[in-house]
């Protein structure tokens, strides 16, 4: 049975597909298969072969021939997942046999991405090829979509760092050693996907919480010894500030390292503290400056009253052997 050119693939009420196709013996023809009675949802992920998924799905969409839902765990949280749908029509006998097919989508989810990386140990980056063919850097911090449960990596936990070592990438499989000395791995297509050109995790999130900017010192003080222009990152609402550089390591080769400015705070600095972790910026908060080494910002200080701050990155960051550290 091989597959045949579709007139026409619809999502009807909700969750009823629509198919229209044509064959040369019988003309046109129409059926319409309850999904119901194909798929189910088991803990945030389409089942083919069970039933009922539509009763904790919602945003049920068909994209061309992908079926896209938002599917509920038995946690209360809420994942996205998409299914291909393959419609195959038999036109060599009669009766016209036919049949639709439903196959995971994960290994296309992201599609697009160039030189994905992990920098660190959490912090994942790519490279996308927006609309005018540019090249731009694009930034999620893993720590909060993955985590470790029963020896094995869970996208329904948070800081998965804690409890390996190693972690690094093959391909588009996150590799690492757990805790207790065995491997474990999880394809980051069943965590994130590219979305609009950004990373977006699958479970769902406030966009906000996904909002950030990049600002690269370009100046012409070298402030940061051994390494190249260093890039800010600035996650707004979550008040997550990222460091990085591609620092000169012991063998004379340029390596990508990060580090998080709240981490870089000693004991006793409660407005770096503050500065750097507890406030977020809304969206009418004053431009955020990074040049020199310099980092200027502004953080609500309470009573519709804003603080401006400067901080000098060179008293407080260094590259020792090709990783940034304080």
């Amino acid at each position: 049975m091989n597959p045949t050119p579709v007139l026409k693939l619809a999502l009807v009420d909700r969750c009823q597909l629509y198919v229209e196709y044509q064959t040369p013996l019988e003309g046109l023809s129409a059926y319409l298969l309850p999904l119901d009675t194909k798929i189910g949802n088991h803990e945030g992920s389409f089942q083919p072969g069970g039933h009922g998924f539509s009763f904790s799905a919602r945003n049920i969409v068909l994209e061309q021939n992908i079926l896209c839902a938002e599917l509920k765990t038995s946690g209360g949280d809420w994942w996205y997942d998409q299914l291909e749908v393959v419609v195959n029509v038999s036109t060599d006998r009669t009766p016209v046999s036919f049949s639709v097919e439903f196959r995971r989508y994960d290994p296309d989810r992201l599609q697009g991405c160039y030189n994905i990386r992990l920098i660190g140990q959490e912090l994942l980056a790519a490279q996308y090829h927006g609309p005018n063919e540019k090249a731009e850097d694009i930034y999620i911090d893993l720590k909060h979509y993955l985590g470790v449960k029963n020896g094995a990596f869970d996208r329904n936990k948070r800081s998965f760092s804690s409890s390996v070592q190693n972690a690094h990438l093959i391909g588009t499989t996150l590799c690492a050693t757990h805790n207790d000395g065995y491997p474990i791995s999880i394809s980051l297509s069943r965590v994130l996907r590219l979305k609009n050109g950004s990373f977006s995790p699958l479970r769902v999130t406030k966009n906000e919480d996904l909002d950030y900017e990049v600002l690269t010192d370009l100046s012409s003080r070298r402030w940061l010894p051994n390494s190249g222009p260093p890039v800010l990152i600035n996650y707004k609402q979550k008040r997550a500030w990222y460091l990085i550089a591609n620092c000169l390591n012991s063998r004379g080769s340029y390596q990508e390292s990060t580090i998080r400015l709240h981490d870089i705070i000693g004991p006793g600095d409660d407005e770096m503290f503050t500065f750097f972790s507890e406030k977020p910026i809304p969206e009418h908060a004053r431009e955020t400056r990074f040049e020199n080494g310099i980092l200027i910002a502004s953080f609500d200080a309470g009573d519709d009253k804003w603080i401006q701050r400067s901080f000098d990155l060179a008293e407080l960051v260094t590259n020792e052997g090709g990783a940034l550290a304080k």
